[in-house]
């Protein structure tokens, strides 16, 4: 629950300003940080974009596959059908895909039903196998990875984090400044502007920014010590803040991993 405290007002006003004119500088020169984070994510689509019209440009003449076979002897058919069935226009040395199958540790890999096919694109054949057995894979740059659906999950959310990091940290604010009374609020509002004028400019505007939420465990929100912060990324610039208060911030999404939500709150001092 947020509890605002007379100052807030006051203090977004004066944040929103300022970020208001420094976001025209950003928009006239891109910062480079942002330009690379851009580039390399263009780099990491077209990669895994190329291996996918790959997969389903194979033909596989025939599959089959009955128990006792297991996903362990799927992937091992699939990897050697990558080679041998990969376009004669690439080089010998660099057919085939690359498979990284986790399986859970404890528990037997899974077993295959009855499954024949004849004249199938090598995607979907991968495609209904996994799905038959409650797997999904993903292509990431040269690497096929393939798990259980809640792995997949994980993996997911996992990759999505890093993702936002690594903008947090390409996102570079001039000067990042409070004082009291100002609290956590503040610098919430502020954080939650800073977010949308200093994103990477080749998004939609629409996109730009994080969603801020602050939780402050029914307490009072705490009032920041003064502190002055210049040419800092955002990542830097949120930990610290929330750092001088006790607090914490982490990153999750809604169901769809479209929606980015930055929740900030104390730190849990239990897990000390």
């Amino acid at each position: 629950m947020i509890k605002f405290a007379k100052t807030c007002f006051i203090a977004a006003v004066a944040a929103g300003a300022t970020l208001s004119a420094m976001a025209e500088s950003t928009k006239v020169a891109p910062q480079t940080e942002q330009k690379a984070v851009a580039a390399e994510k263009s780099k990491h689509d077209a990669e895994s974009a190329e291996i996918v019209q790959r997969m389903k440009a194979i033909r596989l003449p025939e599959i089959n596959f009955a128990p006792p076979m297991t996903i362990v002897d799927a992937i091992e058919f699939f990897r050697k059908a990558s080679s041998k069935y990969d376009s004669s226009k690439i080089p010998v040395e660099k057919r085939g895909f690359s498979f990284v199958l986790r399986t859970d540790p404890e528990a037997s890999a899974p077993t295959l039903p009855l499954f024949k096919a004849a004249d199938i694109s090598f995607y979907d054949a991968l495609k209904l196998v996994c799905e038959s057995v409650g797997y999904m894979f993903d292509v990431n740059e040269s690497l096929v990875f393939v798990m259980s659906k809640k792995d997949y999950a994980q993996m997911k959310v996992d990759e999505k984090k890093c993702e936002i990091e690594q903008r947090m940290k390409a996102m570079r604010l001039p000067a990042v400044s409070f004082r009291p009374p100002a609290t956590i609020i503040d610098a919430v509002e502020f954080f939650r502007l800073a977010s949308r004028d200093y994103d990477r400019p080749d998004l939609p505007f629409e996109k730009r920014g994080f969603n801020m939420l602050l939780q402050t465990g029914g307490a009072d929100a705490p009032t920041i010590p003064m502190l002055s912060l210049r040419d800092v990324s955002f990542y830097d610039a949120l930990k610290f803040v929330c750092a001088r208060v006790d607090y914490t911030f982490e990153i999750s999404y809604e169901a769809d991993l479209s929606d980015v939500i930055v929740t900030i709150k104390p730190r849990d001092k239990s897990a000390f």
